[in-house]
């Protein structure tokens, strides 16, 4: 078994490790232990007073078990408490030992991680630079490694035709039988280290022309047969080789050369093609079903593809679908190269690999999985959405199905995009869920469409009162496919149309949000002529444009989408003309059965019945009375009112989930019973944020700048005292007044 251990120059003087929780949060402090953990990592030990995220991601108790009931049971001993010093934070009354810096990460973050890279000491080193092999350096991890990747080339060598990777896996194992500590499982479901590990370790082999990966099938390349021949009784040499070449292949691409890309797998079939196919057998695929075959091929051009789109999918789909799958096709054909990075979402994480062949065009299948493809290595882990950075997660809230993330490649570089040829790290090996080798059972999608019913999580995950009324939204959405909320500023009607749309929705890929205001036109909101630069002649011009409800209407039209619903989330709706923005559209509210001829482009258009609506209306400004009955009778209207659930008894819920003292509620709640005008009552969010508790000072200074400015301005004009009759002293002086023995 091979062991790691504190690595010997570094024994007698570890330094303290920091990780940061979040991207603004606090840092836990921790140091390595020199004893070994049962999964051959060192120790590691979350010293007392570090502050630990409060909550866990869902997923946690399922991918990282061990550090989840490590987790728990700390918590349940009074170890990790509710922090005083960080509030919204547990923290560390009794230092913590871990099985392994990853696990120490895990604990610390609710979620998975990688500790070897996230601890790092006061000057940035990760804790990964103070871990050796063997106590002493990695020599024996990395002859084990030639010795398998040797092995593999031994057997594959004896068959030209290559082997499916689970073949070639099976048979590697009666050759060169798995160690010990590689019999022991590598991921949640029992799979051995051994398997897991095999594919990882073959990343570097056909980056260095060494190995074909195609389709599933494992093959030797003449250059690979005359590494063999040339390394087959010295793997150190093999080691040292590989290593050289590693090295050429990283400095062979500058950062300006290389490009990222985003491609979401089709969802058209009963299966995740992520999980299913993309990261088993190496390789990402784009559907091209009615794409013709002859003339296209690696290299494309623009305007050859856009004559070839334009004729084989006329009949299809409109003309902005039109340009955005030419602009896809053209990416994926000519723009990628090999070297570039690649990403996809699955299961809400982030999975990142390496384009590693050209463009092959192959037969398409019922299920979408052929069309257009390329080879990738991926990386066998992906990674959680909290963690990213804001940058990428940015652009990854784009809805297209490949979209450029070269902006962003630093990023992506960051999680650990760049493989490494060696073993993958215990900490990886210890999260490791899906992998290379290992076919992955598909996971079924719904097929015809219906939006998800409401439960106890997402009740809690608000903070609205009961399971009922959200069920009862959900049901004036599916039945009327157009709601409104409505109410006094602060009552949280954007954040819960958000928060509804994408749980409603399945995530945020299929919500846009868009924010009206008086100069807001119906050529912004749907279509018109806006001007274009033309990509050949460089000349400006005036082109019909789609605007965000066109574009979102498009793309849940596509035949691989119908099953999905998509929502279009419109905030302060009443602020703009609603019939100049809407036109002809008001008919296509009420009849989705129906199609209109459109003012710009003269074609018939309807709105798609997967398609789905939210607005939020500001009911301070009155403009709510100016909504003529033709918008009210397409929508309907939902209430947040501070009189009523569930707005009424938010702040309360939100401050017994902090951990903060009723006040502020029992004053929010006494300010608007001296408040006649419902229109003008205070919501609750204005107190909703953890600044208003930083110190005893922050919430009279919100009171007096967030607060007391809206009723100066409900009462301007008239001789009304807003401090007398509104301010902080004078509420809690009714407070004590009306109950005196409190």
């Amino acid at each position: 078994m091979t062991n790691e251990s504190i690595a010997p120059s570094d024994a007698e003087a570890v330094p303290e490790f920091r990780l940061r929780l979040l991207a603004d949060g606090p840092y836990a402090r921790g140091r390595l232990l020199a004893e070994m953990g049962t999964n051959g990592s060192p120790k590691f030990l979350v010293l007392a007073g570090s502050p630990v995220r409060a909550e866990a991601v869902p997923s946690f108790a399922e991918h990282v078990a061990s550090a989840h009931r490590l987790r728990e049971a700390r918590i349940a001993d009074g170890t990790l408490m509710p922090s005083e010093r960080w509030p919204g934070y547990l923290e560390a009354a009794r230092d913590i030992e871990c099985n392994s810096p990853s696990g120490a990460a895990a604990v610390c973050l609710g979620l998975s991680a990688n500790g070897r890279t996230d601890w790092k000491t006061a000057d940035g080193r990760p804790v990964g630079d103070f871990i050796a092999s063997n106590g002493s350096d990695e020599s024996t991890t990395l002859r084990r490694t030639s010795q398998l990747v040797l092995g593999l080339f031994e057997l594959l060598s004896e068959h030209p035709e290559g082997l499916h990777y689970k073949e070639a896996g099976d048979a590697l194992q009666e050759r060169l039988p798995p160690t010990s500590y590689e019999r022991t499982s590598g991921t949640a479901d029992g799979r051995s280290r051994y398997q897991v590990s095999l594919g990882f370790k073959t990343s570097g082999p056909v980056k260095y022309g060494w190995m074909n990966k195609n389709n599933g099938i494992w093959s030797l390349t003449p250059a690979g047969k005359e590494t063999l021949e040339r390394f087959r009784d010295d793997p150190d040499a093999y080691s040292a080789e590989a290593d050289r070449l590693w090295k050429v292949w990283q400095t062979s691409r500058t950062s300006a050369e290389r490009r990222a890309w985003l491609v979401r797998a089709p969802k058209a079939d009963g299966s995740d093609l992520v999980q299913g196919l993309w990261l088993s057998e190496g390789l990402v695929s784009m559907s091209a079903v009615r794409l013709r075959r002859d003339g296209v091929a690696a290299g494309a051009t623009r305007e050859a593809l856009r004559h070839i789109v334009a004729v084989d999918f006329e009949a299809i789909v409109g003309y902005s679908e039109q340009d955005r799958l030419m602009e896809q096709f053209f990416a994926f054909l000519t723009r990628m190269q090999q070297g570039d990075m690649v990403c996809t979402l699955s299961a809400g994480r982030l999975f990142v690999g390496e384009i590693t062949g050209p463009p092959l065009r192959l037969p398409t299948t019922a299920d979408q999985s052929s069309g257009l493809r390329r080879q990738v290595s991926w990386e066998p882990t992906g990674y959680g959405s909290e963690l990213l950075p804001e940058a990428l997660r940015q652009l990854l809230s784009t809805q297209d199905d490949l979209v450029e993330l070269t902006a962003a490649i630093e990023e992506l570089a960051s999680l650990g995009g760049d493989l490494s040829r060696d073993e993958l790290n215990e900490s990886m090996l210890e999260e490791l869920e899906q992998d290379p080798l290992v076919e992955v059972p598909t996971t079924p999608v719904r097929r015809e469409l219906r939006l998800p019913d409401a439960d106890v999580e997402l009740r809690d995950r608000l903070l609205v009162h009961d399971v009922a009324w959200l069920q009862e939204v959900r049901n004036l959405l599916e039945d009327e496919r157009q709601i409104v909320f409505y109410g006094p500023p602060g009552t949280g009607k954007t954040f819960l149309a958000l928060a509804l749309a994408e749980f409603l929705g399945g995530g945020p890929e299929q919500v846009k949000l868009v924010q009206f205001h008086p100069a807001y036109s119906y050529e912004d909101f749907f279509e018109g002529f806006r001007p274009r630069e033309d990509p050949q002649t460089r000349e400006v011009a005036f082109r019909l444009t789609p605007g965000p409800l066109r574009e979102l209407a498009d793309r849940a039209r596509k035949p691989e989408n119908r099953h999905l619903p998509f929502f279009l989330v419109i905030d302060e709706l009443n602020r703009a003309n609603l019939a100049k923005v809407f036109g002809e559209l008001y008919f296509l509210l009420e009849y989705r059965d129906r199609s209109v001829r459109l003012t710009y482009s003269s074609r018939d258009f309807s709105l798609p019945p997967n398609l789905f609506v939210i607005g939020t209306m500001n009911t301070a400004d009155r403009s709510i009375a100016l909504v003529d009955s033709a918008m009210r009778r397409r929508f309907a209207f939902v209430e947040l009112s501070p009189k009523t659930e569930p707005t009424s008894g938010l702040l309360r819920r939100w401050l017994a989930a902090h951990d903060q003292d009723s006040e502020p509620a029992d004053l929010l709640d006494e300010l608007n019973s001296r408040i006649s005008d419902p229109d003008f009552k205070i919501g609750p969010s204005y107190l909703m944020k953890k600044g208003v508790y930083r110190d005893q000072d922050s919430l009279s200074r919100t009171w007096r700048t967030k607060i007391l400015p809206l009723l100066e301005e409900h009462h301007y004009g008239e001789d009304f005292g807003v401090e007398p009759n509104y301010g902080l002293d004078t509420l809690r002086r009714s407070l004590r007044q009306s109950r005196p023995d409190a």
